[in-house]
């Protein structure tokens, strides 16, 4: 077919591809980006767990249970159309930050929504990394 791309390599370097709902199950049609495995192994896609990282989700983060009869596929390819159709965690937070503010609705003893749904989005960042990577100081992913 005419319409058949070649799969992307995510390679450290480069930006990774939006992730979409049929991330799962579009490596056949040459979809999806994967991630480089050296030789003599082939690349693998991303697991759904690191796809959800990706999106900013925490590692605490708890996939439903799978279903009884459901199979280890279709539980999967389940994950990968919910993490596809999400919206990113740190940035719902950032963005409900400043319309709260935006609407004037404060709390006691609170100065900013803005500043609170900003420190939200980066706790989320941070609790989305591999846990030995989790020792990134918070000044880091502060904006300048």
């Amino acid at each position: 077919s005419g319409k058949w791309k070649p799969n992307h390599l995510a390679w450290p370097n480069k930006q990774l591809d939006t992730l979409t709902s049929h991330y799962g199950n579009a490596v056949g049609r040459g979809e999806s980006q994967l991630v480089p495995s050296s030789c003599p192994f082939l690349p693998r896609r991303f697991s759904v767990r690191e796809c959800a990282r990706v999106m900013g989700f925490p590692n605490n983060y708890s996939f439903r249970e799978r279903r009884d009869g459901q199979g280890e596929m279709a539980y999967r390819k389940e994950n990968y159309r919910m993490i596809g159709n999400a919206v990113c965690p740190p940035l719902i937070a950032a963005l409900a930050g400043s319309v709260l503010d935006a609407a004037g609705i404060m709390r006691p003893g609170m100065s900013s929504w803005t500043e609170e749904g900003r420190r939200v989005a980066i706790y989320l960042s941070r609790a989305s990394l591999r846990p030995r990577r989790a020792h990134v100081p918070m000044g880091c992913l502060v904006p300048e």
